[in-house]
């Protein structure tokens, strides 16, 4: 979610200091938008072209998930994405109408959900999917009116990765119940019975573990379904867009800036705390960026291990403390970054200083908990093909063979 304060109040100030109010504002537990302000008139047909332009961009992408090799730019095969596609898209509504609906309770002048599509283009042989598989980088709604209390803060704040994290839950549900058989990947990868035995090979693309995943894979299982292994998963449209509703959840919930975590350590915790939170999460999300990159490099063999022993010891502690964590994903370098010149680290001033009650706050360590949840420091990983491997290696063992 985007919050667009007009610069009303300044980001920092002392909780001690006297603010005097425009006579138009008081700050009450209901927030009060000025009566003379002119709410612009909605552009719906701006809103439906980015909506329906996600659904398209998404099918594509549910295409290249559930079909590998499948091209994606021919409409005979758009119907295999089109289930990744609205189960997504109702998880991204879903969170974004939590925080419009919670908005609107407080009376405060949001717009709806801008949907923004990422294209699937062709790109140097291959297609744009190989930077973003899933087909969208979410959304956002602005708000054009700021907040006034804290309680409106945490509201709208942390409504929308509550919705989202529902609709993950009950999405992954099904999908894990409603699981088919063995049989449906070998009709997707005949090879695997011709080339390995019907052993499924544990190399390629693995999307990474996250808590709530994990615990579906370890309870759900009934009868002749079979759980796909992380190098599989993304050909199950509902095991697909659940995980990907949570590492958007996750990424949400991170206590930085302007973000749904942000909003809600802010409004909890205060203007200090948040900020010292901040500061902790957006270190550890560098340091596995860059534990992730020389991780990559070795690996790879374009860091020779060779005057580097001490490295390649604590990367080998690492995997073996740490077997959940490896391969970090690299990415979160980016992402530090970008929190840390887009986004920001400290959240905008809020005048009122009284905290959120009990209530709240209980909800706001419940959310906390989504976020331990729903964070997946692996990300997305590749494991280089390993023919010569054992086939009943999982991807785990062919990655430390590789590592060391």
């Amino acid at each position: 979610m985007s919050h667009d304060p007009h610069d009303d109040f300044p980001a920092h100030a002392d909780d001690d200091r006297d603010w005097t109010f425009p006579q138009r504002f008081h700050p009450t537990s209901r927030l009060h938008i000025d009566s003379t302000h002119e709410k612009p008139r909605e552009k719906y047909w701006l809103h439906i072209l980015l909506f329906l332009a996600s659904i398209f961009t998404t099918m594509l992408a549910g295409v290249g998930l559930a079909a590998p090799g499948f091209d994606v730019f021919d409409p005979a095969n758009w119907a295999l994405g089109l289930s990744y596609s609205l189960l997504t898209m109702t998880i991204i509504t879903a969170h974004e109408f939590g925080h419009y609906f919670a908005a609107r309770r407080h009376g405060i002048d949001a717009s709806l959900p801008y949907f923004i599509p990422f294209p699937i283009v062709p790109f140097f042989g291959a297609t744009t999917a190989a930077f973003n598989p899933f087909g969208t980088m979410g959304a956002v709604i602005r708000t054009r009116t700021p907040f006034l209390n804290r309680r409106a803060l945490f509201d709208v704040g942390v409504a929308g990765p509550l919705a989202g994290f529902v609709m993950c839950v009950i999405i992954l549900a099904v999908g894990f119940l409603t699981l088919p058989s063995k049989e449906f990947i070998y009709q997707i990868h005949p090879e695997y019975l011709s080339e390995f035995g019907g052993a499924i090979p544990p190399w390629g693309f693995h999307f990474g573990k996250i808590g709530l995943y994990s615990l579906f894979e370890a309870i759900f299982p009934f009868g002749d379904s079979w759980v796909p292994p992380m190098n599989e998963m993304y050909h199950y449209p509902l095991l697909c867009a659940g995980w990907f509703g949570l590492l958007l959840t996750g990424l949400n919930m991170l206590p930085l800036g302007q973000l749904d975590g942000g909003h809600v350590a802010y409004a909890m915790f205060g203007a200090k705390v948040q900020s010292l939170l901040a500061r902790v999460v957006w270190w550890m999300l560098l340091c596995l960026g860059i534990l992730g990159m020389l991780d990559a490099l070795m690996i790879g063999g374009l860091l020779p291990v060779d005057g580097l022993e001490p490295l390649a010891a604590l990367l080998a502690s690492g995997r073996e403390w740490f077997p959940w964590l490896f391969p970090v994903f690299p990415g979160w370098i980016f992402w530090a970054l970008l929190t840390r010149f887009v986004i920001r680290l400290d959240h905008p001033f809020v005048p009122e200083h009284q905290p959120v009650d009990r209530g709240r706050r209980i909800i706001g360590w419940c959310a906390f908990a989504v976020f331990l949840l729903s964070f997946a420091p692996q990300g997305l990983y590749d494991i280089p093909e390993a023919r010569n491997a054992v086939h009943e290696m999982d991807s785990d063992a062919i990655y430390t063979e590789l590592a060391r």
